[in-house]
């Protein structure tokens, strides 16, 4: 599983939005999407920040057991 696949399994999980999400962020819907859909990834500026917000870690975001 991608980090985009993740964070599309987090946020639909906890039914958030992706607005809600890139508002949380300070980001547009549309970088969310692209996380998303692996056309991009997300900055390590925004690594934490997701976590926190899903209440995960960075192994389970990144898929590490």
């Amino acid at each position: 599983m991608t980090v985009g696949e993740k964070i599309t399994e987090l946020r639909v999980k906890n039914n958030v939005t992706q607005e809600e999400l890139a508002s949380y962020l300070g980001l547009s819907r549309q970088s969310i999407s692209k996380w998303e859909t692996n056309r991009s990834l997300p900055s390590i500026t925004y690594l934490l920040p997701i976590t926190e917000y899903f209440d995960v870690t960075l192994n389970e975001l990144f898929g590490v057991k």
